[in-house]
Order: C-alpha cells, then structure tokens, then sequence
C-alpha cells in the first residue's frame, strides 16, 4: 500500500525537477495536485489551500503552467507551513488530538482555510471558498493568480 505514495515533502527528492517531471504532461489543478497522495504524502486539503496562498499561486492553476519559479516557491510554502504546523502540533479543526492528548494549534495560523467572506491578511480583500473535486478551497483571488 505504501509502494505508491508520493515523495515526502521534507525529503531531497521533493525538488524543483521531481515536479517538473511530474506535472509536465499533466492537465490538473496544482490543488488535486498537492492533496494527491501518489505526487506528495502527507499533504490534506488544509495543507493545500495555506500553502497556496503562501505561494500565492491561484488553486484553479494547471500544472503544466507552472513556471519553474512557481515549483520552488510551492517547495520552500510546503516545507514552511508543514514545518509551523508540526511545532504547533498540528491542527485541530474538530477532534484532532495528537498522542499525548493534547490539541493542535496550527488552526490559530490559518490564513486562509475556513474563512471565506473574511478579509485577507495581505490585500484586505474578501477570501473566496469554492469546490475543487467536492473539496472546499479558500483562496484569495487578488492575491493568488
């Protein structure tokens, strides 16, 4: 079952080339894209959307547009939020409890994830949600392109 689950997204192999590679000859959205478990492990739909706004890239986008400048700044969002979210203990949205019992706090450093009609940190603009493959995507459409 583990044979094909994607790279993990702290290892050398999840680099800029890896996702070249990857998305080249691909027609999907960079957010079904993230969540993939056979692209990246680990990555769930919170993930997504907070290290899309980090890398300001529109969720909608095709892979194969991604520009090579796009797949590092996806890399360097990727490591940086699931870093935050690990110190933090993840993030506890409902009843998330790691083993020790004890909450995740990450959900105090969303930026954009369940707060649509909420003003972006950035821009002041209204966060948009929206459904990407029956999933719920929050975005900022001023900030994200």
């Amino acid at each position: 079952m583990l044979k094909n689950l994607g790279v993990d997204p702290f290892s050398k192999k999840f680099n800029e080339e890896y996702l070249s590679q990857i998305f080249k000859n691909r027609s999907k959205n960079i957010k079904n894209s993230l969540i993939d478990q056979n692209i990246i492990a680990g990555i769930g739909n919170i993930y997504a959307c907070e290290i899309l706004f980090k890398a300001k890239i529109n969720p909608f986008k095709n892979v194969n547009a991604l520009m090579d400048e796009d797949l590092k700044t996806i890399i360097k969002a990727t490591k940086s939020i699931l870093k935050k979210s690990i110190t933090l203990g993840g993030t506890t949205i409902k009843d998330h409890a790691q083993p020790n019992g004890k909450l995740g706090y990450f959900k105090q450093k969303l930026q954009v994830y369940g707060k649509k009609n909420k003003k972006c940190n950035i821009c002041n603009k209204m966060l948009v949600m929206a459904y990407i493959s029956k999933r719920s995507t929050f975005y900022c459409n001023q900030c994200q392109i």
